[in-house]
């Protein structure tokens, strides 16, 4: 599955991006990755399901509280969900990172956990 990465605004820093099985959320992704900049990537292997695609960002300019409180993180989700079948074709999906809406859901997961359980897969 193809993602594309963009931002409204300029942006220097780390990109937290996973495959959710709920539309929340609240446990680590069944897939994830970090990246180090905007624009594409693959997701590969993923299993049949429903998944629910989101993403925060982390500037190199924030503050050891603000990432680990992350309510001004910018974000991203796709509008739908995506549905992952053994013979389907994913259109390449595309992130923009923009600002906290209200309608956002909460980022529940401990940035600092994914980060780490990424670092430990490389």
């Amino acid at each position: 599955m193809e993602v594309t990465i963009e931002a409204k605004i300029p942006f220097q820093g780390v990109i937290l991006v996973g495959l959710f099985t709920k539309p929340i959320p609240e446990v680590l992704p069944r897939y994830g990755t970090v990246l180090s900049s905007l624009g594409h990537f693959n997701f590969t292997g993923v299993r049949p399901g429903t998944y629910f695609l989101m993403a925060t960002a982390l500037s190199w300019e924030m503050k050891g509280n603000e990432i680990l409180v992350p309510h001004q993180t910018l974000r991203a989700k796709a509008e739908q969900p995506i549905i992952v079948g053994s013979e389907m074709v994913i259109p390449q999906q595309r992130l923009l990172l923009r600002g906290p809406r209200l309608d956002d859901p909460p980022i529940l997961i401990s940035l600092p956990v994914l980060m780490k359980n990424f670092l430990n897969r490389t």
